[in-house]
């Protein structure tokens, strides 16, 4: 089993966010230190997937207690296609990762979209805002209170809140 460390996904946050901005589109995987066990902690690199990421991303924000054991995750089967715009508080994006990781260790596989105040947001979204929450993380040893999505995203808006 491999295990990963909530500093090790703001690395990874910060990378999947660069890779979106510049190329538009989500990257197939990440590279991602890792422990090899929870006792040696023997740092190795994996190639995380997406949807491996995105259940990392939100099984460490969620309520309950997390080990950072890194599973298995499919793709989801029908990603939606379609862009959200707004604003989506901390409270919103946190309930957001709770249901996200139940769905996945229900299922499986990562879903195509996911509830939130502003309505469907689709599974590119989804890791594109957990990965930026994790770049602001790194940068500010904290969640941010908000963030922008969509058409009211400037350039690295999270970062100044």
């Amino acid at each position: 089993m491999m295990y990963i460390v909530i500093a090790h996904m703001e690395e990874a946050g910060e990378q999947v966010k660069g890779f979106m901005k510049s190329k538009g589109r989500l990257p197939k995987y990440v590279n991602c230190l890792c422990y090899d066990n929870l006792y040696d902690r023997n740092v190795v690199v994996k190639k995380i997937t997406m949807p491996q990421f995105l259940y990392l991303a939100t099984a460490h924000l969620g309520v309950n207690s997390f080990d950072g054991e890194i599973r298995n995750v499919n793709p989801p089967s029908s990603p939606l296609d379609h862009w959200v715009s707004g604003q989506i508080l901390e409270s919103d994006y946190r309930l957001m990762a709770e249901n996200i990781r139940n769905y996945i260790e229900a299922n499986g596989k990562a879903p195509n979209y996911a509830n939130s105040s502003l309505g469907k947001i689709p599974y590119e979204m989804l890791i594109y805002i957990y990965a930026r929450i994790y770049a602001f993380m790194g940068s500010y040893h904290m969640t941010p209170s908000h963030i922008n999505i969509g058409f009211l995203e400037e350039d690295d808006t999270i970062e100044q809140v």
